[in-house]
């Protein structure tokens, strides 16, 4: 077969791609020889082939005729348009690869083109490049399963786009299930396996894992070996192992964002006084805090991070959690400081748990009766929203009230935090530095 019978071939069958024996037409070519310029039968193929078809992929078989290209050699080639190598030694299997990652970039190609799918590699140029909101997936991912010629390809797709995806892309896919984020136990699991891949590089203890595993909750994966591939690089950079703290700090930093410096001591105190009010409310309430920073970051000051929910949800459950929100604008009351926009979402988290209580839960028949009240029609509900003030203006009295209790405990808190010279503290830290709460009686 000459060159013009391959190349009518080749756009007959509609081939996928093509292996082509670069030497073809020398004998025992060996080691010695730069392969690349040599003029064989294969490379006026391989050339004829890019010359009149530069879409179809090319792979060159390796190790054929005694030769192995080197590096240099291999360079080379995929400069004129080789898209790998193929050694003759695994032919078989390599092809088969081959076979199926080539399937997968063809159906990546023909989905692209007809909706729009963007890959992980392209999303951010798209991003950058052009302000039409059409993504219609992100992070897309093929695996295959092909055996031989005559079975299919099957396709498998990731998102977190949800219903957003068009519905004509949705219906070339025979099933669909959701997965949801892992649970504490398998964020563990992987954050331990992610760390052991590097093991000689981390010094991080149980506590500190344990740690991240309470303050990761809803995140995916991929967000904890964005973590752990960080924190290796800023090892290697500052030629250090990776202990607690900078595991910790990289942690932070790359969920919360950099940290804001020039913040004045007096402004980071009054932020640990009102971080110490809610660790304090939760102590109280017997769920210590998992963890407590004073590190500004992105748009707040400081946060605390309270314990996993454990599913309760009686009334007195609520009005806790109500008290705890307010711990921060309390703390402000008592110890003088003046009060601050710190408490903002504070204040707007206690809202929202009073108003479903009042309005959605029913826990104020007396006051209020049974029935449902809209959020759109508690704006124009007089009732309802005096008796949402009423919770907050009761909780918020508790709140003054056992923290006037408690002052040296708050003072310990911190002080633990000012001056430990990490400006966090871990669940553990928090309970050591608390101590012994004042236990009050009841308010009727």
């Amino acid at each position: 077969m000459d060159i013009h019978e391959f190349m009518k071939m080749i756009h007959k069958e509609n081939v996928l791609f093509a292996v082509i024996d670069y030497l073809y037409g020398l004998e025992n070519v060996g080691n010695g020889l730069n392969a690349v310029d040599v003029r064989t039968i294969g490379r006026d193929v391989f050339l004829k082939l890019r010359e009149e078809d530069k879409e179809i992929p090319v792979y060159i078989l390796d190790g054929s005729r005694g030769h192995v290209y080197t590096e240099k050699e291999k360079n080379t080639l995929m400069k004129r348009g080789v898209g790998g190598f193929i050694e003759s030694k695994y032919f078989k299997s390599q092809l088969e690869e081959t076979y199926r990652n080539v399937c997968c970039q063809v159906v990546m190609e023909t989905l692209t083109a007809r909706h729009q799918i963007l890959t992980y590699e392209t999303r951010k140029e798209f991003d950058e490049k052009t302000s039409v909101g059409s993504i219609i997936f992100c992070d897309f991912r093929l695996e295959t399963a092909v055996e031989s010629e005559d079975k299919p390809v099957f396709v498998m797709a990731a998102t977190n786009l949800g219903n957003k995806i068009d519905f004509a892309l949705q219906r070339r896919f025979d099933r669909s299930f959701e997965m949801d984020c892992l649970d504490r136990k398998g964020r563990r699991w992987v954050l331990e396996k992610l760390i052991k891949k590097q093991g000689d590089m981390f010094e991080v203890s149980d506590e500190e894992i344990e740690s991240i595993v309470d303050r990761s909750a809803r995140m995916s994966p991929a967000v904890l070996e964005r973590v752990v591939e960080a924190a290796l690089r800023e090892g290697i950079r500052s030629e250090r192992m990776i202990d607690n703290d900078l595991f910790d700090e990289i942690f932070e930093k790359c969920t919360l964002g950099a940290e804001r410096v020039g913040r004045s001591l007096e402004k980071t105190e009054h932020t640990a006084y009102h971080e110490a009010g809610h660790a304090l409310m939760d102590l109280y309430y017997g769920r210590p805090p998992a963890y407590m920073s004073i590190v500004a970051r992105g748009n707040h000051g400081g946060y605390m991070l309270p314990a996993a929910e454990r599913g309760d949800s009686t009334r007195e459950y609520y009005l806790e959690k109500i008290c705890s929100a307010l711990g921060g604008r309390a703390a402000e009351t008592v110890f003088e400081y003046g009060l601050t926009a710190g408490a903002a979402g504070d204040l707007e988290m206690a809202t929202e748990i009073a108003a479903v209580m009042v309005c959605k839960y029913g826990m104020y028949e007396k006051e209020i009766g049974l029935a449902v009240i809209g959020e759109k029609e508690l704006p124009y509900n007089e009732q309802a929203k005096e008796l949402v003030n009423r919770i907050l203006s009761e909780q918020m009295k508790e709140a003054v009230r056992i923290i006037e209790a408690n002052q040296d405990a708050m003072k310990r808190l911190v002080n633990a935090v000012m001056k430990n010279g990490k400006k966090y503290l871990t669940e553990k830290e928090i309970l050591e530095a608390a101590g012994e709460l004042n236990r009050l009686q009841k308010t009727a």
